[in-house]
């Protein structure tokens, strides 16, 4: 692989991995002595706006208390201990985070052998979260393009998509021209458009890795629907929770097939 494809590809893992981590997202993690009284601390928490708090004993935090439990007896009485697979490290990268938070509403950062962090489900609707995920999208795109360049060199590739949509990317082909941007027809396609005209072919289809044209076509549509939210600023959490977890999981399949078509070694058409 030539030099230059090999560093692209070492950046965008970077960006996935390293870009932006827990400690970009994670808010510092209240806790509590076990033998104070629940109520006290219940109330504590409703003044903070807090729904877990941890709980300490001889100065080292053992486990966690949600607010609403906390109605008698001491918040000792009501610890619940930390689960392995909603613990993360200090530099856990953002599909960790999503991996934690696939199993709970909360992940728990672990800074130098203590629970020093929280990350809840709400902190996914952050700025630095919100720019990782639109870079994930754009990787995506660009792997969607360079598939269906691989698979139909040239402009064979308009075969497959519908001559409406064809008009529309001639259409923003010219007015990118009059702007002194000269690009290639393929690259004026919408996200939908790279993707339908791809899972139409079998070949393609099982390198995304759908099962099926329906099981893609449900994903595309979910893809386009978080990145509406994102450029709008709406709720991502409540919304696309579960496509932002499908894109975390395949990001590494397409990190590790993108330079196969940097390279157009598929078969042509």
């Amino acid at each position: 692989m030539p030099s230059r494809q090999r560093d692209t590809r070492i950046r965008l893992r970077r960006l996935f991995t390293q870009g932006i981590t827990v400690l970009d997202v994670a808010e510092p993690f209240l806790s509590f002595d076990a033998a104070r009284p629940a109520v006290e601390v219940q109330q504590r928490m409703e003044e903070r706006l807090l729904t877990v708090v941890g709980v300490r004993r001889d100065g080292l935090i053992h486990g966690f208390a949600r607010r609403a439990e906390l109605v008698d007896g001491t918040l000792g009485d009501h610890l619940q201990p930390f689960r392995p697979e909603s613990m993360v490290t200090s530099d856990a990268s953002l599909p960790l985070v999503f991996d934690a938070l696939r199993h709970d509403r909360y992940a728990f950062v672990e800074i130098l052998g203590q629970v020093g962090g929280i990350v809840s489900r709400t902190d996914v609707g952050k700025p630095a979260v919100r720019m990782w995920l639109f870079g994930m999208m754009t990787i995506i795109e660009g792997f969607l393009g360079r598939m269906l360049r691989a698979r139909w060199p040239g402009e064979s590739w308009c075969q497959h998509v519908s001559e409406g949509r064809i008009q529309k990317a001639r259409e923003l082909q010219a007015e990118r021209a009059r702007r002194d941007e000269h690009v290639e027809l393929i690259d004026c396609l919408q996200l939908t458009d790279k993707a339908h005209a791809l899972l139409r072919d079998p070949e393609s289809l099982e390198v995304l890795g759908f099962a099926s044209r329906r099981e893609g076509k449900q994903a595309i549509k979910a893809f386009e629907s978080l990145r509406n939210n994102l450029a709008h600023a709406q709720d991502i959490v409540a919304t696309n929770w579960e496509t932002i977890l499908e894109i975390a999981s395949r990001m590494e399949r397409i990190l590790a097939r993108d330079h196969e078509y940097r390279d157009a070694k598929l078969p042509r058409r």
